[in-house]
């Protein structure tokens, strides 16, 4: 009965073992699970992201252009005069590829600059129909000076920015 109790002993104690083995096993795979789980996520939140961002910005000199077009019709609709109107073609995005070591970034930065003459009072809603209609521009700056031949009225010199994003292949 002694040499079959110890003869248990030693199996069980291997079994202890092996089940403590077993566990230590099964919480790396969870571990490792939970690590995959959070690439996929990863990986999924940057095509959301990604598809966000290629609705936020212009794909084409078309694109842009038809921005500009886009907010000299709201000008005339909120009866805001366009003095001025320049479409900056030439990328002014600081250099960022120059620092990246994994991967270039797709993106160039032009200008749009307005000079518009109306209302004070009409020009904040330009502003915000300008973004609500174009989510590709962002307005950068603007500065009000009053119109010297209009008691009623100021001038606005506006920059808008927009991206251009090249599309991943």
């Amino acid at each position: 009965i002694i040499g079959f109790g110890w003869y248990n002993y030693g199996i069980l104690s291997e079994i202890n073992d092996a089940e403590g083995v077993i566990n230590g096993l099964d919480k790396e795979i969870q571990v490792q699970d939970q690590i995959k789980k959070n690439i996929l996520d990863t990986q999924t939140r940057r095509e959301d992201l990604m598809s966000g961002l290629n609705n936020n910005v212009i794909h084409s000199s078309r694109d842009y252009e038809l921005a500009a077009v886009i907010m000299r019709d709201l000008a005339k609709k909120y009866d805001i005069g366009v003095l001025h109107l320049n479409l900056r073609s030439n990328d002014t995005f600081p250099p960022l590829n120059q620092y990246t070591k994994v991967k270039q970034v797709p993106l160039e930065r032009y200008r749009i600059d307005l000079r518009l003459n109306g209302d004070f009072l009409d020009i904040g809603p330009f502003f915000d129909a300008v973004e609500k209609q174009i989510k590709a521009v962002n307005l950068h700056s603007y500065k009000f000076s009053l119109d010297q031949n209009a008691a009623k009225k100021v001038n606005a010199d506006v920059v808008y920015y927009t991206y251009r994003m090249k599309r991943e292949s």
